[in-house]
């Protein structure tokens, strides 16, 4: 009767063994990716836009160049930037624009670079745009982020950031000189990529930002121009559905389609996320929300000029940059908080006469 029980005891005890490895064998697979494949990255400065000095980091760090500046920019007007360069024949200088950034208003504020000599080609139309926004300083040193080198300093909201990561700076030169060539023979082709920190349009900025939300656990903010990509706000709204405070912020009125964010706006709220716009005129004080950013739990940053829509993931060469830091993500998380106060809840269905006319 003794041996009984102990076989009966056993036989309880792995039947409830064999019902954990079961469960624990299931649970990858009905829970989202929580660990970011992203790390830490060695960060110089956070760069915030509106501020008082404009470009300033950008025209420093052309000035103080030893070996060579390679510049993606998809358009560029601010004549500080662009004297930066006129000066700095004495090392090697390559710039490319947007296709569009050598026509009308932009081939005149370029003409002068162009006329010093200065070497600058337009995109590839492989792309549908080339909006990256970022440079290259002698291979050791990097600037990512949202920000035009354009009249805009003053009233918009973006975020960059620089770095001196050899590995970023690497496989950023790597695409550069593809591009380059890209821009050259009007094709596509993009090099093998491998760095963590870095997301690239058209390859594989989804994965990483869809990756970056799903990795959320307890609070995310997003900062959008353009939110529409079916991927990211399916990935919002899951991260509400696992109990994580998400909170978007968009522009009230779109520069060139004045609702063009409120269908995913209405999406969103209805998955439960929390969702604001930042009211129009734009001004230093309540900034035209051209930022495209995403903070989570207060650590993990994405800044960058991958918009969240199908064009710009899909179809346009974008750059982004993925890490965690707790410094760095104060930083960001305080700007969001101000950015959040300043904003306003949509409304559903608004009129189109809210916004202004558009600009010919």
């Amino acid at each position: 009767m003794f041996l009984s029980r102990i076989r009966i005891a056993f036989l309880t005890a792995s039947l409830a063994l064999s019902s954990l490895a079961f469960a624990q064998v299931n649970i990858p697979a009905l829970t989202p990716q929580l660990q970011p494949q992203f790390g830490p990255l060695q960060i110089s400065k956070l760069i915030v836009m509106p501020n008082t000095i404009g470009h300033g980091d950008w025209v420093d760090a052309i000035a103080n160049a030893k070996k060579s500046i390679h510049l993606m920019m998809y358009h560029m007007t601010d004549r500080d930037v662009i004297n930066a360069l006129i000066k700095r024949t004495d090392i090697e200088v390559r710039v490319i624009v947007d296709a569009t950034g050598l026509k009308g208003g932009y081939q005149k504020a370029m003409q002068p670079l162009i006329d010093a000599g200065i070497q600058v080609r337009q995109a590839s139309t492989a792309f549908s745009l080339m909006h990256v926004k970022a440079m290259t300083v002698d291979g050791n040193a990097a600037i990512i982020g949202a920000i035009n080198m354009t009249n805009t300093a003053q009233n918009t909201r973006d975020f960059a950031i620089v770095t001196p990561d050899l590995g970023v700076v690497g496989e950023m030169d790597s695409v550069f000189e593809a591009d380059w060539l890209n821009a050259q023979t009007n094709g596509s082709e993009t090099p093998a990529l491998s760095n963590p920190n870095l997301a690239w349009s058209p390859v594989s900025s989804e994965t990483k930002l869809v990756q970056f939300i799903d990795s959320a656990h307890s609070k995310l903010g997003l900062e959008a121009e353009s939110l529409s990509f079916p991927g990211v706000i399916s990935a919002l709204g899951r991260a509400v559905a696992r109990g994580v405070s998400v909170q978007v912020i968009a522009p009230m009125c779109n520069s060139g389609q004045a609702l063009f964010d409120y269908p995913a706006l209405a999406t969103l709220k209805s998955q439960g996320v929390q969702t604001r716009v930042m009211p129009t005129p734009s001004s230093f004080d309540q900034p035209y929300m051209h930022s495209k950013m995403m903070i989570a739990d207060g650590v993990e940053v994405y800044v960058g000029s991958i918009n969240y829509s199908f064009n710009s993931i899909q179809k346009a060469r974008e750059l982004g940059v993925l890490f965690s830091d707790a410094t760095i993500g104060a930083q960001v998380e305080a700007e969001f908080a101000k950015d959040w106060a300043r904003s306003v809840d949509h409304q559903d269905n608004p009129p189109a006469s809210i916004c202004p006319p558009s600009k010919p």
